[in-house]
């Protein structure tokens, strides 16, 4: 098993249409994991992984990725809404192009 706080990250920017069709991959044929600082939010919002999940699969790119210097990573925030049509916020990095790691959650 890997641990999650050992993974590099993908250096290289990619674009809101690109990082979107890598994000719609690891959905479908790759990974998704969760750091256990986004699981904790998810509980303390109470928003259930699978909405996580729903927004992953549908949700959009609209803003520029921000770049977390202090871990060398590239952050994208994913924007649409979980089953119950609450709005969400996904924060998420690549560590390779077949796995996304969720940052953390956010409900509008």
């Amino acid at each position: 098993m890997r641990k999650v706080f050992e993974m590099s990250y993908l250096i290289e920017r990619l674009s809101k249409a690109d990082a979107v069709r890598a994000l719609r991959r690891c959905v479908e044929e790759g990974f998704i994991q969760f750091l256990p600082h986004s699981l904790a939010r998810c509980l303390e919002r109470g928003i259930d992984t699978q909405d996580v999940l729903n927004v992953l699969k549908r949700g959009m790119i609209f803003g520029e990725p921000e770049l977390d210097v202090r871990r060398n990573q590239w952050r994208y925030k994913v924007e649409g809404h979980s089953s119950e049509t609450e709005e969400l916020v996904v924060i998420v990095a690549f560590t390779d192009e077949n796995t996304t790691v969720v940052v953390t959650v956010i409900s509008l």
